[in-house]
């Protein structure tokens, strides 16, 4: 049974929770577009198959990074206390919120309590973003001009780089339209046409205050070298980071280095046209299950 936390306008995230079946406990962060229910959407069964899903929504008309750490919190806590395995999963802006509560976990002394971490393209602070993407995003957290003119032709580009991960191909019309949905292509597209339908609506959604509100967030996240203790490891559970075979047009960076200081030993895999950075305790991690579960697009920026 699914089960919904009720949206709160001061920046409480909406969480849909959904039944698995194995031991695991997954919370699914989204980038800033589109929200968690589209960006996970084509991965649910696989993640429900090992355990329990929780797929975070963020509020429409106002946002709180610190809301979101607290969620974060609130989740590995639960899971602690109900001695089952926690397991965060973060895409683009998602995976640098999961980083930023990592790097304050371990500020201050704690310890993550994670089984596992999943990162999708993650951005860990806006110096991230490539030349185009920081050029849409100052003027609209910039403290004069007109921010809700920035912020629509931010949304045109966004409008286009998510709706461009669900891409349906065109059907024949007439009969042989019908036919061709019978296909498994064709009925892929359809499903293809659903999502990038949902993608287009949640963006419509989204009131100027509270895309605003989205892009401000990202200020108050410094990035995992900040704060006192930069080169001790954020996390000594397995994680894996995934990075699209094109990330440089959204993301600039090679962080190679830096994720081996904070993570340990990694090893790299080709996953279909991406690549995966593997950090585990043991040197050698397994990766044929990883590399086959990661063909499907992420819709996300």
């Amino acid at each position: 049974m699914n089960k919904t936390t009720p949206m709160n306008p001061h920046g409480t995230p909406m969480v849909v929770r959904k039944k698995g079946r194995g031991p695991f406990r997954f919370l699914m962060l989204p980038g800033l577009v589109p929200d968690g229910n589209e960006t996970f959407l084509r991965q649910e069964k696989l993640f429900l198959a090992h355990g329990d899903c929780e797929i975070v929504n963020y509020p429409y008309r106002d946002f709180s990074l610190e809301g979101i750490m607290d969620l974060v919190t609130e989740f590995v806590q639960r899971q602690r206390k109900a001695g089952k395995p926690a397991i965060i999963v973060g895409v683009s802006v998602g995976g640098g919120f999961t980083l930023e509560w990592l790097r304050r976990t371990r500020e201050e002394g704690r310890d993550p309590s994670l089984a596992g971490l999943l990162l999708v393209s993650p951005m860990t602070c806006v110096q991230d973003l490539a030349p185009l993407l920081l050029k849409l995003w100052k003027p609209i957290v910039a403290k004069s001009g007109d921010s809700v003119q920035a912020l629509e032709k931010g949304r045109s580009f966004f409008k286009s780089l998510a709706s461009r991960s669900a891409a349906p191909g065109s059907l024949p019309s007439g009969i042989k339209g019908l036919f061709a949905m019978l296909t498994p292509q064709g009925m892929n597209d359809v499903q293809e046409r659903k999502i990038k339908k949902r993608i287009d609506l949640t963006l419509e959604r989204i009131p100027p205050e509270g895309a605003i509100a989205r892009c401000r967030a990202l200020e108050n996240v410094p990035g995992i070298l900040a704060g006192e203790r930069p080169k001790q490891p954020l996390l000594q559970a397995p994680a894996m980071i995934l990075w699209g075979s094109k990330e440089r047009h959204t993301l600039n960076m090679d962080c190679s280095a830096v994720q081996t200081s904070l993570f340990g030993t990694f090893r790299t895999c080709k996953c279909n046209g991406s690549t995966a950075r593997m950090a585990r305790k043991s040197p050698t991690p397994p990766c044929s299950s990883t590399t086959e579960r990661s063909r499907n697009r992420w819709p996300s920026s």
